[in-house]
């Protein structure tokens, strides 16, 4: 018989690390939040979209939650940018970008790095939704539904 090299199912490589398989399969923060403070909801270049729905006190996220539409890497990106932003001051979880997901899972495979860039432009809509918000809230009044634009 033929040796063949097995590789093991969680590593960087393959997109299955220990900690992307807890965000996965146990996602943090998945859910609505009813009339939220701010809200994004962009859809990825592959035609996966994630919902981050915002609660603001203070100047910083109190709470945050989010519902996917995608693939598992696109779930678990998504929980780990809720994750990294709870509680976080607005001007902090700002800077959380496509790296800092990609480190907190322990590495993505490079056809998965989409998720990720995916997961942190939702969260800047969703701040961004809360601060045009902030700057003229009346409008929000006259807006229907989940979307806030």
């Amino acid at each position: 018989m033929e040796d063949v090299k097995k590789t093991p199912a969680n590593t960087p490589d393959t997109g299955f690390t220990d900690d992307f398989l807890i965000h996965a399969m146990t996602p943090r923060n998945l859910g609505v939040i009813s009339n939220p403070d701010g809200y994004g909801h962009p859809t990825g270049a592959c035609g996966d979209s994630i919902e981050i729905y915002i609660k603001v006190r203070d100047e910083a996220i109190d709470r945050i939650a989010f519902m996917p539409d995608g693939c598992t890497h696109t779930i678990a990106c998504a929980s780990v940018v809720t994750t990294l932003a709870q509680g976080k001051p607005l001007t902090e979880a700002l800077q959380i970008d496509e790296d800092d997901i990609v480190e907190a899972l322990g590495g993505l495979p490079p056809d998965h790095l989409h998720c990720a860039r995916l997961a942190a432009s939702t969260l800047k809509l969703a701040i961004k939704n809360y601060l045009k918000n902030k700057q003229a809230p009346w409008k929000k009044l006259y807006r229907t539904g989940n979307n806030p634009e």
